[in-house]
């Protein structure tokens, strides 16, 4: 049995426009918009200031746009702040089966290569972002059991090298050697959001990065390994002691597409929090429960959701981090301000807001909707009890999380999304720019040349 890195090369090297489903290029429009926004708004965030200030300190050739900061770096660097912006704030999107970000990866080192390249146009955007999405989501598809590794790290790897090639329009003997280029990279322990660090928000920009440098050795000569994945210290066998689902991995190659099973994120947080948003600012807002009413509030979560981000809240080093990973602090969010976004997660209002950190602590989180050996790492179901003083009890029940595929959020939504993201830039966007960019990108298979719309974004 050949490796199933063969398969994943020989498609994304022979997939064309013409062969994306319309809806498959809609639906990769409406998350390249997503992703913009996210990028914009994440260039506020702690961390993200600093990592530009030492990439221009770099220097170099100026191939590439470093979105919102402006001004033009070596390619790879530009994917790497690009990439840490857009998953800073982490409301970019998600694929729930495989529990990663993909876009965050993957766009940034498309973008970065086409401005390197130029000319490139939206429809050849359009499909290496398809096909780096699609691969990056099956890599994800592929593990079994608990999150030793963060997914959205490891498949960022592969899906932002097969985008990058595609720009470039690597041959599959040399894409392969890319491939196997990026996997002598891959990294990205979960230990990042066991110690709510900052670094968690760079690790798939380091796999953006990587996808550029593992496509242009490749271009000049240097070579792989070519079982990737399923070779004796393949992916699987090395990272998942050889516990993986290949059948998942490969299931309608070059037929279906997993961009179309990414959920927009309409809360700031890691994903697992999301349903617990959901089923709280349901049982608040029909009931008018008010903080003060509150008794205790409990979450009945998957095990996964409970490993992850279930333990008491508590602010450490890096209080964003802390609070963007914790079921109580969203939980309280949700019923003290009936709001969970952007500036609910400014590092002073996380500090200072008592009565936010005070009803944290009345929350139980309990694994109980399922393991991890049983069911594997899905996000719901999820039951939120919430006990008020006077003894009543309001349940909610979420297996559908609001922006998933089950409840998707159309292009305009998005574009709201979008607009309220600008809001947040490090340096303002013009109004104007603003609206060029949406326009752009809901017409981006038109574009000549996708340069100009990273550049309006600065």
């Amino acid at each position: 049995m050949r490796d199933a890195a063969y398969d994943l090369v020989n498609y994304a090297v022979s997939t064309k426009y013409g062969d994306l489903p319309e809806d498959v290029v809609e639906v990769t429009k409406k998350f390249i918009l997503d992703t913009l926004g996210c990028a914009i708004a994440g260039s506020s965030a702690p961390g993200c200031g600093s990592v530009v200030d030492l990439i221009k300190d770099w220097g170099g050739k100026e191939e590439s746009t470093v979105m919102v900061y402006g001004g033009k770096v070596v390619a790879a660097h530009a994917a790497l702040v690009n990439g840490m912006m857009a998953q800073a704030l982490d409301i970019d999107d998600i694929h729930q089966r495989g529990a990663l970000h993909a876009n965050v990866a993957v766009l940034p080192a498309a973008l970065a290569m086409a401005e390197r390249e130029g000319n490139v146009s939206g429809k050849d955007l359009i499909t290496a972002v398809a096909i780096g999405v699609d691969v990056a989501c099956r890599v994800g598809l592929g593990i079994v059991g608990i999150l030793k590794w963060t997914v959205t790290s490891l498949g960022g790897y592969f899906g932002a090298t097969m985008a990058a090639g595609k720009i470039l329009g690597l041959d599959e003997r040399t894409q392969h050697n890319a491939l196997g280029i990026v996997y002598s990279q891959c990294a990205g322990a979960s230990q990042s959001i066991a110690e709510r660090t900052l670094v968690k928000r760079i690790q798939n920009a380091l796999g953006a990065k990587a996808g550029i440098l593992s496509v242009l050795l490749a271009q000049k000569g240097i070579t792989g390994p070519k079982n990737v994945f399923e070779g004796q210290w393949g992916l699987f066998p090395l990272y998942y002691g050889g516990i993986y689902n290949r059948d998942k991995m490969l299931q309608g190659l070059g037929k279906t597409f997993e961009g179309k099973n990414l959920g927009v994120k309409f809360y700031v947080g890691g994903y697992y929090t999301h349903p617990c948003i959901d089923a709280t600012l349901s049982i608040v807002e029909e009931n008018n429960i008010r903080p003060d009413d509150v008794e205790e509030a409990v979450a009945h979560v998957p095990e996964a959701s409970y490993i992850m981000v279930g333990r008491p809240f508590e602010i450490g080093d890096s209080p964003q981090v802390d609070a963007q990973f914790s079921i109580p602090y969203a939980i309280a969010l949700a019923i003290v301000r009936r709001h969970v976004f952007i500036d609910d997660f400014f590092e002073e209002r996380i500090r200072t807001d008592t009565q936010v950190l005070q009803l944290a602590k009345k929350v139980r989180v309990i694994g109980d909707q399922g393991t991890v050996e049983a069911v594997g790492r899905p996000m719901t179901p999820v039951v939120i009890d919430i006990k008020t003083k006077d003894g009543k009890v309001y349940s909610q029940r979420v297996e559908v999380i609001s922006g998933s595929p089950g409840k998707p959020a159309s292009m305009e939504v998005v574009a709201d999304k979008f607009r309220k993201c600008c809001a947040f830039s490090a340096k303002p966007i013009l109004k104007e720019n603003i609206e060029e960019i949406i326009s752009a990108v809901k017409n981006l298979e038109t574009a000549p040349d996708v340069g100009s719309i990273v550049r309006m974004i600065t």
